[in-house]
């Protein structure tokens, strides 16, 4: 190893009393282990998936994770996304990613996808598309996996990148506060980011120091892409002539302004309590909001973040909606009664008596079989590919599939006729081998599915006992164990799933 921290310390020692020594020097490591442990990112005992991409900022965070596993005490694995944009370029970044995996002991998968035809067939950019394939694909992997952290590399200038693109976007003050250190990505996983105070100069000094090579994305480049702007066009003009700390100001100032959000949430959490309702007491997939003509009474910034909440409540996100549907909703109080607004993700705003009510409705599912004998297939307009189901002898030792597009179960376990269909009221799934169940209603939520999808997504069921939630979660009920004799195959493909490592 090029470097190395010179003592391995007790067990139960806190990070932020190390001081760790490298070729490096002191100061380098010690900022970014005593940042590590100021929000307390990693613990012995945790299992942790890294997306690595085979960039500067993924490969000086798997150099660090990988100093860090033995002193720490923690298991590491490596996820890559292909996303399946820049041809042989991005292979040879799967292979560069992968033989650095080797060199390192850790264990490797690469996931391949088509952002372009996600991006495509969602209406969105492929920025987004990406991001959306690439935490899809970290989350699978931690549950593939059993780890309850999963670490990227968003470094200070991803951060103040950020604050600056949801300024010009319009985001109100909670988005304004930047990225957050840690966060939950799921129920028992938290995604971190230990290099989020970190400059990209130190990084790339780092690996100097170090000697590791690291690929270049030549789109990162260009200014096609929003970021790239605010990045090469902006931020890059704003260090250069104005001041080169910008970025590190724009974090601090968001930083602050995170701070002062949380005194103002109060406030919002006192009028929320007062002025907004809903039919049902869970604060997602809630269908319907009714926001009291009263949520005038208090000041207006007040108000549109109570409206901005209840997008969140209806949608399970508030991706894609800002300042200007808070600011049209919030208009609409001043309207007669029967005046109604359209917003994004099939969201309605109506005037009605005594204040507004917001609703979301799904959009009709694609029709599916039903009933299925196996052998078969069936196309699945939702996912735009086909789905196969077949059986098979089980054999000792086979090797059984672990991606989102295939999944093999212990076909005697089911008892009952398959369907191929969307949810119904009491669909569930069993989440653990010890027979624990969980609603397809909160999974759904805690996968953060937008509520206008739900209703659309294909399942493979056994009256309510859901086998597959297709192109993501299965059933634990019907594990492959010992005692198979018959496996059912089904998988996905000519459309856009992705699968595992080949």
């Amino acid at each position: 190893m090029p470097h190395a921290l010179i003592f391995l310390p007790k067990k139960g020692t806190m990070i932020t009393d190390w001081v760790s020594v490298t070729r490096i020097g002191v100061g380098m490591w010690k900022k970014i282990t005593d940042y590590i442990g100021q929000y307390d990112m990693l613990q012995a005992g945790d299992r942790v998936t890294a997306g690595v991409s085979g960039g500067a900022d993924s490969v000086c965070l798997l150099r660090l994770l990988c100093d860090l596993r033995e002193r720490i005490g923690f298991e590491l694995y490596v996820v890559h996304v292909n996303h399946g944009l820049r041809g042989a370029e991005a292979d040879e970044d799967e292979a560069f990613t992968r033989r650095l995996c080797k060199a390192h002991e850790v264990p490797f998968r690469a996931v391949r996808a088509d952002v372009a035809e996600l991006a495509r067939r969602e209406g969105i950019g492929e920025e987004e598309a990406g991001r959306r394939i690439r935490y899809e694909a970290f989350l699978e992997e931690c549950r593939e996996r059993g780890c309850n952290k999963a670490a990227v590399a968003h470094n200070r200038e991803d951060n103040a990148e950020t604050v600056l693109f949801r300024l010009f976007r319009g985001s109100f003050a909670g988005g304004l506060s930047g990225i957050r250190p840690i966060r939950e990505l799921a129920p028992g996983i938290q995604l971190i980011r230990p290099l989020l105070n970190t400059p990209r100069a130190e990084i790339e000094r780092i690996l100097k120091e170090l000697k590791q090579d690291y690929r270049t994305d030549r789109t990162n480049l260009t200014t096609d892409y929003g970021r790239n702007v605010i990045r090469h066009q902006i931020l890059s003009v704003a260090s250069e002539r104005l001041n080169s700390e910008a970025a590190a100001n724009v974090v601090r100032a968001a930083e602050q302004l995170g701070e002062v959000y949380e005194v103002f949430s109060e406030h919002v959490d006192e009028a929320e309590q007062r002025y907004l309702s809903m039919p049902e007491k869970a604060r997602m997939d809630a269908g319907e909001v009714f926001l009291s003509e009263e949520l005038l009474s208090v000041k207006k910034v007040i108000a549109c973040e109570v409206i901005m909440r209840a997008f969140g409540y209806l949608r399970g996100s508030k991706k894609d909606l800002g300042t200007v549907h808070v600011e049209a909703v919030y208009g609409l109080f001043s309207l007669q009664c029967g005046r109604k607004l359209t917003l994004p993700a099939g969201m309605t705003a109506l005037r009605t008596y005594g204040g507004i009510l917001l609703q979301s409705r799904e959009e009709e599912a694609a029709a599916l079989p039903g009933e299925i004998s196996v052998p078969g297939r069936w196309y699945l307009p939702e996912l735009g590919c086909w789905l196969n189901a077949e059986t098979a002898k089980y054999e000792k030792n086979i090797i059984i599939p672990k991606n989102n597009c295939t999944k093999w179960f212990d076909y005697d376990k089911i008892k009952g006729t398959l369907n191929l269909r969307t949810r119904k009221e009491g669909d569930f799934l069993q989440i653990r081998q010890d027979g624990g169940t969980k609603s397809l209603k909160s999974l759904l939520i805690d996968e953060k599915i937008p509520v206008e999808r739900r209703g659309r997504l294909p399942l493979l069921a056994v009256d309510s006992h859901i086998l597959w939630v297709i192109g993501g979660r299965a059933s634990e009920a019907f594990r492959i164990g010992e005692d198979t004799r018959t496996i059912l195959k089904v998988n996905l493909y000519g459309g856009n799933g992705y699968g595992g490592e080949n």
